[in-house]
């Protein structure tokens, strides 16, 4: 996960599937199994089922992936959303969000957020200067007066706002800030607000899972703990990424391997580039001029792209989008590496911008059930959670 070129569908606007109902990493939860993909020669695109069939005709300049039944697309300028049968329905206002959170989708309607449900019925009435996004917690981050809290996917304030800042839950924890002078403390809630770790200077974030890391300021390393602060792993990585599918990106020593919930080092850090597990499989690659490889969670590498490809998108119910380094050709694998679908586009059509390797990583991260995380990360008001 470290500063390298990465291809990415920045072409199409790709926001990638968000998990419904907590099947954690493992994108089971696209159940309408659609995959967005185009036409040799055209630069429209539809829908193709898991056979490479195309389902939903390429009528769109844009498409993002689908999420609790429904896909955010673009059709002669104007966006909309479309079910699995490509029928489509423009509600107003108009979701501040690409996609679904847990049947849950932001709106923002005078200045302030309210959510639908998967009806897009107002289910939260726009009367928030902040909303988050619900997670598998079933809870949403809030701000009206400032400070922060907690809803339930209703509405209803199940934690009042108390923190000067506040992470989204994941695992059934939220880290929480308190700010006293010019001190910053941090701690860590259950989803009734119970302290189970008290206020304290060490940097914490996150990680899903029950764990949250740390960082020693003195040394510039990240550790991890459980849910009540107990140290699981002490601060030697460079880098702790959140978990997927039971397991965590972390950097040592310029190299990038996974440790687990127990802070085992499974898949040891030997990779010049690792990206996060999602159906159970991840892409690697052991240096920055070789092809890159699809692992299991064992370290087993199942296959190798080829010569001068790239993933666009990470494997999605068994199928991942693969593309060149010129973006003329692009095609569907599973999990053998056979190709399920392809198509060519016209080289006129390559993006003006390619997104940095941060900026991929970021994008993913934000399109997955541990979106909300990383959505408080990216908040512009310069807050210490970030």
């Amino acid at each position: 996960m470290k500063k390298l070129f990465v291809f990415t569908a920045a072409l199409v606007g790709l926001v990638l599937l968000t998990s419904c109902d907590g099947d954690k990493g493992t994108w089971e939860t696209n159940k309408d199994k659609r995959w967005w993909a185009g036409e040799d020669g055209s630069t429209l695109y539809g829908y193709i089922d898991e056979n490479g069939k195309m389902v939903i005709s390429p009528n769109y300049s844009r498409v993002w992936e689908f999420s609790c039944g429904w896909a955010k697309v673009k059709e002669d300028g104007e966006e909309q959303f479309i079910d699995k049968d490509g029928k489509s329905v423009i509600p107003d206002p108009f979701p501040d969000d690409y996609y679904f959170f847990f049947n849950r989708i932001r709106f923002k309607e005078d200045g302030k957020y309210g959510m639908y449900d998967e009806n897009f019925k107002v289910v939260i009435p726009a009367e928030y200067k902040y909303l988050g996004s619900c997670t598998e917690d079933g809870l949403i981050l809030f701000s009206e007066d400032g400070e922060y809290g907690y809803l339930d996917k209703d509405g209803k304030v199940v934690i009042q706002e108390q923190f000067y800042d506040a992470s989204s839950f994941a695992g059934g924890i939220a880290v929480v800030l308190e700010k006293k002078g010019d001190e910053y403390r941090y701690g860590i809630i259950d989803k009734k607000g119970n302290l189970l770790v008290d206020f304290q200077k060490k940097s914490l974030k996150n990680l899903g899972e029950g764990r949250v890391s740390f960082y020693n300021s003195s040394t510039g390393k990240y550790g991890m703990m459980d849910k009540n602060g107990n140290e699981i792993v002490s601060a030697k990585y460079d880098l702790l990424w959140p978990f997927t599918c039971g397991l965590a990106g972390v950097v040592k020593n310029d190299k990038e391997g996974y440790i687990n919930t127990k802070g085992e080092e499974v898949i040891p850090c030997r990779y010049y580039y690792t990206d996060f597990f999602y159906d159970d499989v991840a892409f690697v690659q052991k240096s920055s001029d070789s092809r890159w490889e699809i692992i299991n969670k064992k370290g087993e590498t199942l296959f190798s792209l080829k010569e001068g490809e790239g993933f666009s998108n990470s494997f999605i119910n068994g199928l991942a989008l693969i593309s060149t380094s010129d973006w003329t050709q692009y095609r569907y694998v599973n999990k053998k590496g056979e190709t399920v679908y392809k198509w060519e586009k016209p080289a006129s059509e390559m993006p003006e911008k390619r997104l940095s390797p941060e900026e991929r990583r970021m994008q993913f991260m934000l399109s997955t059930e541990y979106g909300p995380l990383f959505r408080d990360m990216m908040r512009k008001d310069n807050r210490p959670l970030q």
